[in-house]
């Protein structure tokens, strides 16, 4: 492990000011990744700047419009197993509790994962779908980023120096809508993901079935992906058959370009995502049931 300082600032502008004036500084909130990369010496930061002491970045709560705002020091397990989660959006909850073990989501943060750029992290399939947006605070500025647009590689973000993420919104949803998380890795808990789906139609009345489609898939490209091709299908079709499905399920694969690497090969990846995509299509449409 390689030698740094250490500090434990108490406000949020304490924290800021100290990542200007330390380039070399890095934020560390649950430190599931960090201590992991700095083990293996992939990062050397000079300073470790602790977050847990600043109660802004902590806790989930919904705003006037029914936004919901989640601070980027809530652990996965805060996360799955909130009320207001699980009322509103239980797949993300979900999604939550696939990550690592029990002791890595009491400790791991909503914020930390986002950040550290995984197309495999459990979370990110879902909070694409649900179109969420991420909050960043500097010294000198404040601004917000589609989760879309918060990832340039394979654990790389647009994340400026001297930069935090504050906290993940989720957009409220004011029509009917349903919404699904599938995922497989090499055991049934405690590993990464081999590939990850999520899939959601929202009530929408000018599309020909009265529902609008969004499917993500990850660790099947440098960055999360949005399977655009599989949409518009789904979205341009009147009636949601189990042909249908099937024929969205093979059609995402035109927007994954998986790799072979240690956890599984490039075509096992294709597969997972045709099985994937499908079983999230048929909770979302008709409850898992074959369609008649």
């Amino acid at each position: 492990m390689p030698t740094f300082a250490y500090v434990c600032p108490p406000t949020l502008n304490d924290c800021l000011k100290l990542l200007k004036e330390n380039p070399g500084a890095k934020p560390y909130a649950g430190g599931t990744d960090l201590m992991v990369k700095m083990r293996d010496h992939a990062v050397s930061p000079q300073m470790l700047v602790d977050l847990k002491k600043i109660d802004k970045l902590k806790g989930i709560r919904e705003d006037a419009e029914g936004n919901i705002i989640i601070g980027a020091l809530t652990t996965h397990a805060e996360i799955s197993e909130s009320p207001v989660v699980l009322e509103k959006y239980p797949f993300f909850a979900h999604a939550c509790r696939w990550v690592g073990s029990q002791q890595i989501r009491n400790r791991g943060t909503i914020g930390g994962n986002i950040c550290n750029g995984s197309p495999a992290a459990e979370t990110l399939p879902s909070l694409y779908i649900l179109d969420a947006r991420i909050h960043l605070e500097s010294i000198s500025s404040t601004r917000t980023l589609p989760i879309r647009e918060f990832f340039c590689g394979p654990g790389k973000t647009c994340i400026l120096p001297g930069e935090i993420v504050t906290a993940v919104e989720i957009p409220n949803i004011s029509v009917e809508f349903s919404g699904s998380y599938h995922r497989q890795g090499r055991r049934k808990v405690v590993c990464i993901a081999m590939v990850t789906a999520a899939a959601m139609w929202r009530q929408d009345e000018t599309s020909p079935s009265g529902m609008r489609f969004s499917i993500a898939l990850g660790s099947v490209a440098p960055t999360v992906v949005v399977a655009k091709n599989a949409e518009n299908y789904l979205n341009e079709c009147a009636v949601c058959s189990d042909d249908v499905i099937e024929h969205a399920a093979m059609t995402a694969l035109k927007d994954a370009s998986p790799i072979s690497d240690i956890r599984t090969t490039c075509d096992y990846r294709n597969d997972l995502v045709y099985v994937l995509t499908k079983r999230c299509l048929k909770d979302i449409i008709c409850g898992g049931r074959e369609l008649k």
